[in-house]
């Protein structure tokens, strides 16, 4: 990254972490995109507790689209008050093959119930998160109805590892 140096930044090329003072989805959102050099050769990347929300997500998931995240293979949203509208947007990303390569999505202590989880469940029934291996949904406001949604994917082999840590979920 051109000029990094100059303002105390240091990026590596696979893994970068959303800075603290990036504190809503807007601005998020201004990190992520088809602009950057950088962000197409990240496979790492963390957005936790910044308070993205759903509007943060619906923007992060139309950066998805143009491909910004191509070789993504490991993503953590948890904390960031993202619920069912977020996760429904992030979704349809996923399932259009935006994140391909993807194999660890944290998504824990966030506000997601049984539509967002519903239409993740969808996502991964769709056969576009191949790659995925770990999901970790714990701390979210799921029920019965969004778990007989994960069970279906995960019967046709969707996931082969799923974790729910806390006692929310």
């Amino acid at each position: 990254y051109e000029g990094a140096e100059d303002h105390g930044v240091a990026f590596n090329t696979t893994r970068y972490t959303l800075p603290a003072s990036a504190d809503t989805g807007e601005a998020m959102a201004l990190y992520i995109g088809p602009q950057d050099d950088l962000l197409p050769q990240l496979v790492d990347l963390s957005l936790w507790r910044i308070e993205i929300g759903d509007a943060g997500l619906k923007a992060f998931a139309e950066a998805l689209a143009s491909g910004a995240l191509a070789k993504l293979e490991y993503l953590v949203l948890d904390k960031n008050q993202i619920g069912d509208i977020g996760l429904s947007s992030f979704s349809g990303a996923l399932a259009s093959g935006a994140l391909r390569k993807l194999e660890m999505l944290e998504l824990q202590a966030n506000q997601i119930g049984d539509a967002g989880l519903t239409s993740l469940s969808d996502a991964l029934a769709s056969g576009a998160l191949k790659q995925l291996k770990e999901l970790y949904l714990g701390n979210n406001k799921i029920c019965d109805a969004g778990l007989s949604s994960l069970s279906t994917a995960l019967a046709r082999g969707a996931l082969r590892q799923l974790r729910f840590v806390g006692g929310d979920s």
